[in-house]
């Protein structure tokens, strides 16, 4: 069905809109390891004035945030320890692990609501040797209905029930964090969405079934459209 590859590519698109800012945030660090929170908030500023759906920013270092972008409404991110959130520090590491973009969620956030993570490695060079070395990582939170509706995706579209499932970007083995998880029990159309690292899959099956709709182009179509 072309709106199943039409909503795939919608979100792709908007996905790779976000994170491609995301390097930037690296940059700024590795050119001043010692920078504070106004110069963090004065370079950050900058990067974010286009459309996005980014809540906020975050810095840590030694899994310990150090900075985010804004601070108005997320001073209680300042100082989070990332070892002490069970449902986040996997994704912390893997991030690490991985030496790549890795998008973690949804999940509830501590400032309240859900967001899609995107976490990136910071590595900087060691003055004396010239290596790269760890520095901390960077967190990206997006707004999940933000993100979802601004790429038209809904419960509902043109009469099709619409999921996704691949929460933590584990594409099939991840849970249903979009929709109806029966939508994948319905013998749906898919179609894999491909991120940094891992995928999400979204599905669609007809609002009132595959026999409904088999019915509907026997009637108005003829039996050639199945053939």
């Amino acid at each position: 069905m072309e709106t199943l590859y039409t909503l795939r590519a919608s979100l792709s698109s908007r996905i790779y809109m976000n994170i491609y800012r995301i390097p930037a945030v690296n940059s700024i660090i590795a050119m001043n390891t010692e920078l504070t929170q106004e110069d963090f908030t004065r370079a950050i500023k900058v990067q974010f004035t286009e459309e996005h759906d980014f809540r906020n920013i975050a810095i840590a270092r030694d899994m310990i945030v150090q900075f985010v972008y804004p601070l108005e409404g997320n001073e209680t991110v300042v100082g989070l320890d990332y070892t002490t959130i069970p449902d986040q520090i996997e994704s912390v590491e893997k991030a690490i692990q991985q030496n790549e973009l890795v998008i973690a969620g949804p999940v509830a956030l501590v400032q309240g609501g859900e967001g899609i993570i995107a976490r990136n490695p910071i590595y900087v060079s060691n003055p004396v040797t010239g290596e790269d070395i760890l520095w901390g990582l960077s967190s990206s939170v997006l707004y999940a209905d933000s993100l979802f509706n601004a790429a038209g995706i809904v419960p509902e579209v043109d009469g099709l029930l619409i999921a996704i499932r691949g929460k933590d970007a584990l594409g099939p083995d991840g849970d249903v964090f979009m929709g109806d998880p029966s939508v994948f029990e319905s013998s749906p159309l898919q179609q894999n969405i491909e991120l940094p690292y891992g995928s999400w899959q979204i599905a669609a099956v007809p609002a009132g079934g595959w026999l409904a709709e088999t019915i509907f182009l026997l009637h108005y179509c003829g039996p050639t459209i199945l053939a």
